[in-house]
């Protein structure tokens, strides 16, 4: 689970290299063609950035619910064999007092 997290990080932040190389271009675009194609141009930027977070992100919390309804579900059927033992005897007791 963390060597996806950690890809999806190493992804994300080459990413963010290629659109700051991307962004030293959109500097000069910004004196020569005005405020609106800069506008955009970080506008798409932010999109694509968007996407694949939420890409990486719903890769991480499905490998993370996985594992967690796994526990879960390893816990409880502990949890049951353990108290099964004890339940005849604690049955008794309780209807005793009932």
């Amino acid at each position: 689970m963390g060597s996806n997290a950690s890809r999806c990080i190493a992804f994300l932040i080459d990413f963010l290299l290629m659109m700051g190389q991307r962004y030293g271009i959109l500097v000069s675009m910004v004196v020569f063609y005005g405020r609106k194609v800069a506008a955009c141009s970080l506008q798409n930027f932010c999109i694509h950035f968007a996407v694949l977070l939420h890409i990486c992100c719903s890769v991480t919390a499905k490998l993370l619910q996985y594992y967690c309804k796994y526990m879960c579900s390893v816990t409880a059927n502990r949890l049951q064999r353990h108290c099964k033992k004890h339940a005849v005897s604690l049955q008794w007791e309780v209807s005793v007092y009932q």
